[in-house]
């Protein structure tokens, strides 16, 4: 309750921002000021709190901990895409593998047809739907691609958007 009662004083805080600002633009105090002032009216119209946070990112960034948390995220990012991609392999790894125990069983059932009708059917039959689970899971991956390129787009064309604003 009392911090929305308080007035922003600009972008000076307790981790150096000020003195980066300075670093940033090269002891130039009217930029400085001038930022300050930006920012404080900024914050001061509720319709921009779009703003606030590439504010935010900034103070972030400019502070001597930015880097760290810059670097973390994308190493978060990273790990992501590696699990998503570790996903889709795996997906067609065990196709593959349908694949061929499959087709193993297929020809072990035709080639028992001498000894045992029923056991060919058997066999046979397991090894087909093997194979089915096979082309289901190709399936599986193929949409699982898909699925991945579309979220990628949207994600694209968010941000993309974001920045025309």
């Amino acid at each position: 309750f009392q911090i929305s009662q308080m007035k922003l004083l600009g972008s000076k805080g307790t981790t150096g921002t000020q003195a980066s600002f300075m670093d940033l633009f090269e002891g130039d105090t009217d930029k400085v000021k001038a930022l300050d002032k930006k920012i404080t009216e900024q914050t001061a119209h509720p319709k921009k709190k779009s703003h606030m946070f590439w504010v935010a990112c900034l103070a972030i960034c400019a502070a001597p901990i930015g880097v760290p948390l810059l670097i973390a995220l994308l190493l978060v990012l990273c790990a992501l895409c590696i699990c998503a991609a570790a996903i889709v392999l795996s997906i067609f790894c065990c196709a593959l593998a349908f694949f061929l125990a499959g087709g193993k069983l297929l020809v072990r059932g035709l080639l028992a047809i001498p000894y045992s009708l029923s056991g060919c059917c058997l066999i046979a039959g397991s090894g087909l739907l093997t194979i089915g689970i096979g082309i289901l899971a190709v399936v599986l991956g193929v949409y699982l691609c898909k699925w991945c390129q579309m979220l990628f787009a949207k994600l694209a064309r968010w941000i993309s958007q974001k920045r025309r604003r």
